[in-house]
């Protein structure tokens, strides 16, 4: 209830605008210079209830703080069923992602956090990553790359893809050095970032991770972390600072790719001699977007490096950008506790792939999951594939 108390003025200032939810025929007076024809906010489109928009969490929060609403599965449900993308508050001056934290923070304080999110945070607390496996096979895909854990530029996996998507780390090592950039890696000492610690409410559990990881970044004389993962990448930019201290700086590898292309340190080509590969981009959420007040707005470099990539041609889709619609995913929060709201938007997102195109890029694994499953699912070929995979497989080395 803290955390609350400190957002109470933010939840009586609501200017009952309604653009938190909705462009077009939803809210046919929302009209400025962020806008699209048509939008509309996930979870509402989703649910199709009103008390499941921005603004009416606020209302929600506001009778929770005030003693007049209890919690109810219905509640737990309306703050743990959003994804969070972030659009939001990208648009409205109040602090909607903080306040649906702090609400969450409020439901596990008093135990109603979904099981499902309860597990995946005993991984964390356990097993230091989300999935439960075995910490020391943490780094089983660098085993053969010599990689050292002392150095001025660290590689931050994370546990997507040191587990379950190796590939692309191992493409972050390929890229870095081919580029003449000496790259160290913790190894078993790396733990989870901690994200869905702190957006299933278990703040302390986030922070826990924070601590471990900045201490063993220290140790390790780092300078610069690079991340792969877009969730990891978030979390050390926004979380971290408001829960630890550390000076080193944080840079995603399409933001450094993007720089090594200019600067033609690195050269991509088609991979053999084959026709040409039509692709497109998904903004991941947490590249983008305001994540409690802080928008990184990575949305040119990745299309930078794209465009760059001899015989691929670069296609847009519908909504990009700010207006990317979120792949439902909501930090593994959503897609453990309520896997039908996931399934519904990545395929909602899928479905916005044009038929021709061959490839789908984007820069978080927890998409490409998500993605990859809906296009099974909805029986598209198109191929779901880390922009950074993609790039090491082109690398002319």
């Amino acid at each position: 209830m803290k955390r609350l108390e400190e957002l109470k003025a933010n939840l009586d200032h609501c200017y009952a605008e309604s653009t938190c939810y909705g462009r077009g025929s939803l809210v046919p007076f929302a009209h400025g210079l962020q806008t699209v024809d048509d939008w509309t906010c996930p979870i509402l489109d989703y649910a199709g209830f009103f008390s499941y928009t921005p603004r009416s969490k606020l209302y929600l929060a506001r009778e929770v703080l005030a003693g007049n609403m209890e919690i109810d599965e219905q509640l737990v449900r309306i703050f743990y069923s959003c994804p969070d993308c972030g659009v939001c508050d990208s648009l409205c001056p109040l602090p909607h992602l903080e306040i649906s934290r702090a609400m969450k923070e409020h439901i596990a304080e008093g135990g109603y956090i979904p099981e499902p999110n309860r597990k995946l945070n005993d991984n964390l607390r356990e097993k230091h990553n989300l999935f439960g496996a075995a910490n020391e096979n943490r780094a089983r895909w660098a085993r053969a790359l010599q990689i050292p854990k002392q150095g001025k530029v660290l590689y931050f996996a994370g546990c997507y893809h040191s587990y379950r998507q190796p590939k692309t780390a191992r493409a972050v090592i390929k890229i870095l050095r081919t580029a003449g950039v000496d790259v160290a890696f913790l190894a078993g000492d790396e733990w989870c970032c901690g994200l869905h610690g702190g957006f299933s409410g278990n703040v302390d559990l986030e922070r826990e991770m924070a601590n471990h990881n900045i201490e063993e970044i220290k140790r390790c004389g780092a300078e610069k972390v690079i991340f792969s993962c877009a969730s990891c990448y978030r979390t050390f930019r926004t979380d971290y600072p408001q829960l630890s201290n550390y000076s080193f700086e944080v840079v995603h590898i399409v933001e450094l790719l993007s720089e090594l292309v200019k600067e033609g340190k690195i050269e991509m080509s088609e991979k053999g001699e084959q026709e040409i590969t039509k692709v497109t981009y998904h903004d991941p959420c947490h590249m983008g977007k305001h994540h409690l007040g802080r928008g990184f707005n990575l949305y040119q470099a990745p299309r930078d490096v794209i465009t760059s990539i001899q015989g691929v041609e670069f296609t847009e889709m519908e909504r990009h950008g700010l207006w990317a619609d979120c792949c439902g995913g909501g930090s593994s929060v959503v897609s453990s506790a309520y896997p039908k709201v996931t399934k519904y938007l990545s395929q909602k997102r899928l479905l916005q792939v044009q038929e021709d195109v061959d490839t789908l890029l984007t820069t978080c694994p927890r998409c490409i999951e998500n993605l990859r499953r809906a296009a099974k699912e909805l029986g598209r070929r198109v191929i779901v594939e880390d922009l950074v995979s993609f790039i090491g497989e082109r690398i002319s080395s």
